[in-house]
């Protein structure tokens, strides 16, 4: 896997508060999930190659079989570029979050600058809208073409065994489990319900589908960070009822930080045809307009700092010295499963550890 440069800018100082502390919960909560899922594809490696190791009396079998491993052990590379990709998709989140509230807003009350160059200042953030919503949509296909990929092998192995009389049931049933998991993992909900939603709601929609969060809502957001009406225009959609948590949310979540790309675009876009349908009448009431928009202010910070954290924690895992008993014929040995079992004790261990710090300061 090629090596990605994502630069992560400091922390920005801003107090705590309970919409920080569940955003930043549920960010955490995303990278947990993905660290599940990588581990599920380590371990369905090890699976496969127990399956090879059985069947190595029968060289068509042991072939095919070797196969399917080699392909599986690509698509979990293949999530693993993903995972990156988004991490690097949303570090653009955070630097146009960071500059809007650093540059943009802090300049907005200041007389000397003209409401026409502060509207081409706004127009600089949501242009780009083409690219960025094609970088969105090449996250989101990756994911669903990992998904069909995962269904075609278990198909393909499903018909494999349905040709032998000697079935090593153990193993193949824990693969076969594997399978639905990740499919259900894989699966992206709600995609068609955010599109050309802002910000707000797309932050909704993500602290919706965290299983940790036992506080903190979409109202929660609409109450602590309130926008005008202008900002929030054809945001009045309800989410969906049925919505996926945890571990099953997985790439839904993830989606749906990588979707903060548009929604903040959608954001400024607004912003600009209110400034422009105000016309210049506006800027004798900039403090007015400052007012109006101390919420935005304050909820982009949080999108900063959750972003931040999404990019520090998401780093792709593995376990190590996996490779080394991985070719061995005892590769799904008790040994290796309580290592395989202690890794992801340790990856939820770490996320409430550092929820409990994020909530002590």
């Amino acid at each position: 896997m090629a090596n990605h440069t994502v630069h992560v800018m400091a922390p920005v100082p801003i107090p705590s508060s309970p919409t920080r502390i569940f955003l930043l919960q549920a960010a955490a909560d995303v990278c947990t999930s993905t660290c599940i899922v990588q581990a599920w594809f380590t371990n369905g490696s090890i699976l496969f190659g127990r399956l090879q190791a059985t069947f190595s009396w029968a060289p068509p079998y042991h072939r095919q079989i070797s196969r399917l491993r080699s392909q599986w052990q690509d698509i979990g590379e293949g999530y693993q570029k993903t995972i990156w990709d988004s991490r690097e998709l949303v570090g653009e989140v955070q630097a146009v979050a960071f500059d809007v509230v650093s540059v943009f807003l802090a300049r907005l009350g200041d007389p000397t600058i003209s409401l026409d160059m502060k509207i081409q200042e706004l127009k600089q953030y949501f242009e780009p809208m083409g690219e960025q919503t094609l970088k969105f949509e090449r996250i989101r296909s990756a994911f669903k073409v990992l998904r069909d990929r995962v269904c075609d092998i278990h198909c393909r192995l499903n018909l494999l065994f349905s040709q032998l009389r000697f079935i090593p049931m153990n193993t193949l049933q824990r693969l076969l489990n594997l399978f639905e998991r990740i499919q259900v993992a894989l699966t992206v909900h709600h995609g068609e319900t955010l599109e050309g939603k802002g910000v707000q709601y797309v932050l909704g929609a993500l602290v919706s589908g965290s299983q940790g969060i036992q506080q903190g809502s979409p109202s929660d957001l609409r109450d602590q960070c309130p926008l005008p009406p202008y900002l929030t225009r054809g945001d009045d959609q309800p989410l969906p009822e049925a919505i996926e948590r945890g571990i099953n949310a997985a790439t839904t979540q993830v989606v749906t930080l990588c979707r903060l790309s548009l929604a903040t675009r959608v954001d400024l876009r607004r912003l600009a045809g209110h400034m422009h349908d105000q016309g210049h009448p506006l800027e004798d009431r900039l403090s007015d307009l400052c007012n109006e928009l101390q919420g935005l202010s304050v909820l982009y910070l949080h999108v900063v700092d959750a972003a931040r954290e999404y990019q520090v924690q998401v780093v792709p895992q593995t376990i190590s010295g996996v490779d080394e008993v991985d070719n061995s014929p005892n590769c799904d040995s008790p040994k290796l499963v309580q290592k395989w079992t202690a890794w992801l004790v340790q990856v939820f261990k770490s996320a409430t550890e550092k929820m409990r710090d994020i909530i002590h300061h």
